[in-house]
């Protein structure tokens, strides 16, 4: 099955997202790509407001013309999106929540996962606006088992595994990773070794880094370090982007997977 990991840069405007995912399709598509990934925060991006406003449902506007795009095409499409969640109190402020989804569309199929780990570290709590996910999902398309996380879900090995030991053969992963000092280290070395972990395919596609490689290493809040990766199961890279925009593609084999468990059966343990 061939692959994309789109790699850009979302902003505040809903509406030129919604374009810019439709756009970026057509072009996946159009160079044979069956499964295209988007980053995370695609329909509105972190820190251009409250993320409530402009959160939707499968049944929204963007949700809506991405499947629709999907099922016109023959393809299935992940974009990292922001649905309504709940309501909490903070003291005598009322807080309604998102939940950080990964939307899946294809030919017959619509639906989601919600981001299970928010990012409460490094003296950020994303779970004050946003409701973390409690479960996980997997999905079909073109024969091949794909299991989803987002972004901080890659810091916990233990759902690829479970993801990997309930089918799944690629993993993808739509990602909004701050860039500063290590992070890119740290990104490129953990979506390697999540595919070693589970023996899968990890597709991650993350948003480029705003002002390119000049900017590299420079903290830059939860925008993008670039970097889309796909991993092999035996956590070689096949395919890797820099820091700008561009679409990155390769191939997943199912009976690489196959071999890799049969050498390497740590699923088993």
């Amino acid at each position: 099955m061939k692959v994309a990991a789109v790699q850009v840069i979302s902003s505040g405007d809903v509406e030129a997202n919604r374009s810019l995912v439709l756009e970026k399709i057509r072009e996946a598509a159009s160079n044979g790509a069956q499964l295209i990934v988007f980053p995370e925060a695609m329909s509105q991006s972190f820190d251009s407001g409250r993320l409530d406003t402009h959160a939707e449902g499968l049944d929204g506007d963007f949700a809506t013309a991405v499947h629709g795009l999907a099922e016109e095409l023959g393809v299935f499409v992940v974009a990292g999106m922001f649905a309504p969640a709940d309501s909490v109190q903070r003291g005598e402020k009322t807080i309604h929540r998102v939940a950080n989804t990964a939307l899946i569309a294809g030919p017959g199929y619509l639906g989601g996962y919600e981001k299970v780990h928010t990012y409460d570290a490094f003296n950020y709590r994303e779970s004050d606006t946003v409701r973390a996910g409690d479960s996980l999902v997997t999905f079909e398309a073109f024969g091949v088992t794909v299991g989803l996380a987002i972004c901080y879900d890659i810091r916990f090995p233990e759902q690829f595994k479970e993801l990997a030991r309930r089918g799944a053969q690629l993993i993808v992963v739509p990602t909004s990773w701050a860039d500063g000092p290590g992070k890119m280290e740290q990104w490129r070395l953990l979506t390697t070794a999540r595919a070693l972990d589970s023996t899968s395919y990890v597709l991650a596609a993350g948003q480029a880094r705003p002002g390119g490689e000049e900017m590299a290493g420079q903290d830059s809040g939860p925008t993008g370090v670039g970097h889309s990766v796909l991993a092999a199961p035996d956590g070689t890279r096949v395919a890797e982007a820099g820091y700008d925009e561009e679409i990155l593609y390769g191939e997943v084999d199912v009976d690489t997977v196959a071999a890799t468990r049969k050498a390497l059966p740590v699923l088993d343990a």
